[in-house]
């Protein structure tokens, strides 16, 4: 009876131990940070053939955004990009029926540059086009003070204004709680 009085304490000491000296686990949170940029398809771009605009750079300021959802950048576990969406800002009459496929590619100081999103066969009357996603983690990118994006294209047909577009991202992240 001794004994197992014995192991019985040591069991209750050991589990007490480990569940006292574990390591304390943060919480993990979601929230969105949005970015927009604006870029213009030249009118003297060539038809059927693709060519490439490159976007000044992106300020992320993403370290304010994680202090503001309590969180900070090395607690960040992941980013994805949930949406990218463009829209015509002018000419008003226009609509992205001259474009026949466009990827928007993103790259930062010590990083390679990747796919962000994409649509191709475009087939769209409408003064706005969600593209396809990339499902990467985008952290690394996002973490930095700014990226670069690059914008290729291929028109479907002549365009005889300049068209300015503003493209809106929206990234989810996962995040520890700071401290």
């Amino acid at each position: 009876m001794r004994k197992i009085t014995q192991i019985f304490i040591y069991s209750i000491v050991v589990l007490g131990f480990f569940m006292s000296s574990g390591c304390k686990k943060k919480s993990l949170i979601s929230f969105n940070i949005q970015v927009s940029q604006q870029f213009t398809i030249q009118s003297t771009n060539p038809i059927q053939l693709p060519f490439s605009i490159l976007i000044p750079d992106v300020q992320t300021n993403s370290n304010a955004e994680f202090e503001k959802n309590d969180s900070r950048v090395e607690y960040v576990k992941e980013i994805k990009l949930n949406e990218f969406r463009l829209q015509i800002e002018s000419p008003i009459d226009q609509s992205f029926d001259f474009l026949k496929e466009i990827e928007i590619f993103i790259a930062s100081e010590g990083l390679d540059e990747i796919r962000l999103a994409s649509k191709f066969d475009i087939n769209n009357n409408a003064r706005t086009l969600d593209l396809d996603c990339e499902t990467n983690d985008f952290s690394a990118y996002l973490k930095k003070e700014s990226f670069k994006l690059r914008v290729r294209t291929v028109l479907r047909k002549t365009i005889n204004k300049d068209i300015k577009i503003l493209s809106n991202q929206n990234f989810r992240v996962k995040a520890g709680l700071k401290d």
